[in-house]
């Protein structure tokens, strides 16, 4: 039962979670192969992503999965499998959303004065929030 789906950067795999197992199945196009990643650490992964890759992660690229229940951001390497590094996150993610080359959105305000969380894939994966502010519409209402 997939629940977040992510492309490679050169299009030619599909990465698909399933929260149920939890893991993430890697479909390739070019050689119709498939590889399994498990997801561990994380309590309710609700969302994927693909960065370029970081450090040795560089040739393959990371796989960043996101956990609800726990509030956690885990970064895997692609090509090993392997868990890089996992961060506590101080607020519930609601997902993954690309805004640019490396530049993620956790999720969307509930409300007007929350703030946006994202996050900066590299050098080193850095959260950050982008605080709410009242937009004035033309005539100084709001």
């Amino acid at each position: 039962n997939p629940v977040s789906f992510a492309f490679s950067a050169d299009a030619g795999t599909l990465f698909a979670l399933d929260p149920s197992v939890p893991q993430v199945g890697a479909l390739s196009f070019v050689d119709r192969s498939v590889r399994i990643l498990p997801i561990s650490g994380l309590a309710d992964p609700i969302a994927i992503a693909i960065a370029p890759g970081i450090g040795a992660a560089q040739a393959s690229g990371t796989l960043f999965a996101a956990g609800r229940r726990d509030s956690k951001l885990s970064q895997i390497d692609v090509s090993t499998s392997e868990t890089i590094s996992t961060s506590a996150l101080s607020f519930e993610p609601q997902g993954i959303q690309a805004l640019g080359n490396g530049t993620f959105l956790l999720g969307t305000r509930r409300e007007s004065s929350e703030p946006f969380w994202s996050f900066v894939a590299a050098p080193t994966p850095s959260i950050y929030f982008i605080p709410a502010t009242p937009l004035e519409m033309a005539g100084g209402n709001q």
